[in-house]
């Protein structure tokens, strides 16, 4: 898996706004609901496929 640094850039963003004072909380907020919807997105695994299509002859 290729793994890109974008989350760096949107860290170091949230960051910044983060240090403007009024931004902080809802930045962390809305940076805990993606983290946890991207990661549940990500331990969905490939699909199990039919049991007609593992066992086609009958």
């Amino acid at each position: 898996m290729i793994r890109t640094y974008w989350y760096l850039v949107l860290l170091a963003t949230a960051l910044g706004m983060a240090a403007m004072g009024a931004y902080a909380t809802p930045i962390l907020v809305l940076g805990l609901a993606l983290g946890i919807f991207f990661g549940t997105v990500s331990l969905r695994g490939h699909r199990a496929q039919d049991a007609t299509s593992t066992h086609p002859g009958l």
